[in-house]
């Protein structure tokens, strides 16, 4: 069976978690989170990087910084994983909800406009499958109208939006690393602040309430507890294995990519037919092919091909189920805030993933390609 997705396993790997064990004997704990977030301000140009034990962690600690209350608005896609809307609810944010452009799995200027209320307290983002789309324009709608701009960036580290990296549009950015990422360490995450009036709080938040940062910095003589805060650092055993996939990006991207175009290629004769939909990628939009996904023309569609996939030894997965139609949405906000999402809808039922990661041979994916031809031609 060829998996939908395979953890690639980076050079030095092993090596970077036997030498951080040796370097915890030895009372260095956090040798390779410091190197890993040195990593991603260098390379990308973050402002200040938080590594966490994920991403779900670096959502919570930005609504935690936001000081999200009961009453305050957060509008964000409904096709998205659960921990987006998660975050802020958890400190009772009223989630609304926006569709998504026809085009991507993403929420537009236009989608929103109509949603802002004096209760707005920030605008989530998502880049579905490391892909950005009308990020300028979210931009300067989410400037004009004073209201703090998150990335959902979980999909997309490596991926650019003009000649800037994704993670660094909003006032906060979140990144995953688990498992199933286009880097990974298994589990983990990391959280980018762009707005510097965040930066001093966000190093108390992060441990666990306390000034233990300025005494680490040798500016106090001893860290009391000042604030709320939690344990959301990643540890530095994951922290080896995520560093030595940092420095493998290049390798990783350069792979992936490669898969992606062919895909891509092979299946645009079904697109010209109007059989499918590809991924829509504007002019801007500089991806890290983190998935390959292509939009059926229904749901029937869809699950036939799946079944088709299955039976010929190839995995496949379509993704959300939209989360204003989630059971604990429909019975915790009133139905008047669950909109008709019709583009959110139609990516939901239609929308389908197949097979990518570094280590997908030619004979696999040629394989891939060579199925989904077949089935459409067929039918």
């Amino acid at each position: 069976m060829i998996p939908l997705h395979k953890t690639y396993i980076a050079n030095n790997q092993l090596q970077y978690v036997d030498d951080a064990i040796n370097k915890l004997h030895n009372g260095m704990c956090d040798f390779y989170s410091t190197q890993c977030e040195s990593f991603l301000k260098e390379k990308y140009d973050f402002n200040k990087v938080l590594l966490t034990s994920s991403c779900t962690h670096a959502l919570e600690l930005t609504a935690l910084l936001l000081n999200i209350n009961p009453g305050d608005e957060v509008i964000l896609p409904s096709y998205t994983f659960v921990s987006t809307a998660n975050a802020f609810v958890l400190y009772g944010a009223k989630i609304v909800f926006a569709d998504c452009s026809p085009f991507h799995p993403s929420i537009t200027c236009d989608s929103i406009s109509d949603l802002i209320t004096p209760k707005t307290k920030a605008i989530v983002v998502v880049h579905y499958a490391g892909i950005s789309y009308d990020l300028n324009n979210l931009v300067d709608f989410a400037k004009s109208k004073n209201i703090t701009l998150i990335e959902d960036a979980a999909h997309a580290i490596h991926s650019k939006y003009g000649d800037k990296y994704l993670g660094s549009f909003g006032d906060f950015a979140t990144f995953s690393f688990h498992h199933t990422k286009s880097i990974s360490c298994g589990e983990g995450g990391a959280l980018i602040i762009n707005n510097p009036n965040y930066v001093d709080r966000a190093d108390v938040l992060f441990e666990k309430g306390t000034n233990r940062k300025k005494f680490l910095n040798g500016d106090i003589s001893k860290y009391e507890w000042i604030d709320v805060g939690s344990s959301f650092s990643m540890s530095d055993f994951s922290a080896a294995i995520l560093y030595a996939q940092f420095l493998d990006i290049e390798i990783i991207h350069s792979k992936r990519k490669k898969i992606w175009d062919f895909y891509d290629q092979n299946f645009k004769d079904l697109e010209l037919k109007g059989l499918i939909q590809l991924p829509y990628i504007d002019a801007s939009s500089h991806h890290n092919a983190n998935s390959f996904f292509i939009i059926c023309q229904s749901i029937q569609h869809r699950d036939d091909l799946m079944k088709y996939l299955k039976v010929k030894g190839i995995s496949s997965a379509f993704h959300y189920i939209p989360l204003h139609l989630s059971p604990y949405m429909m019975s915790h906000q009133e139905s008047s805030t669950h909109p008709t999402l019709i583009n959110t809808l139609r990516f939901s039922e239609c929308l389908l993933r197949l097979p990518l990661y570094p280590d997908l041979i030619e004979s696999e994916y040629k394989k891939v390609a060579e199925e989904v031809l077949t089935f459409y031609n067929n039918s």
